[in-house]
This record gives C-alpha cells, sequence and structure tokens, in this order.
C-alpha cells in the first residue's frame, strides 16, 4: 500500500488532524473511548485514502460522527 502525499492529502490531513486532536483531548477528559478512536482515525486515515473525494467524504463523516457524540452527551 502506497502512501499518498499528494497537496491534497496533505491539507485535508491537517485539517482533519486537528480536528481529531480535539476530539482525541475531549474523549481522554471526558473518558469517551469513541471520540479516542475517532480523533485518532481523524489523525491518520487521509494518508492511506488515494481518492480525493473519498478522502474528504471520510473526513467529513467522521468529524460528523465525532460532533454527534459530543453533542449527544449534552442533550
Amino acid at each position: 500500500m502506497d502512501l499518498d502525499l499528494s497537496v491534497n492529502s496533505i491539507i485535508s490531513g491537517l485539517i482533519f488532524s486537528a480536528i481529531g486532536i480535539y476530539f482525541l483531548k475531549y474523549g481522554k477528559r471526558e473518558s469517551e473511548p469513541k471520540l479516542l478512536v475517532i480523533g485518532l482515525v481523524l489523525m491518520g486515515y487521509s494518508l492511506f485514502v488515494p481518492n480525493h473525494a473519498l478522502n474528504w467524504a471520510i473526513g467529513i463523516a467522521l468529524t460528523g460522527w465525532g460532533w454527534w457524540e459530543v453533542k449527544g452527551k449534552y442533550t
């Protein structure tokens, strides 16, 4: 498996890694294992997905799922 190091992959990796760090810290602070896993996946998945549209779709879906988990805690 080749690592995808295109500009699009690097930009999406930076964006979704920053969001992943937030979910990782929040999951650790609140003892939420789902958010820990979402954060870890967001920080590393973009290097292994060669399709740019799929890369962004996975990142947006994982971010939405993490946001849903965070907001669900307060409703």
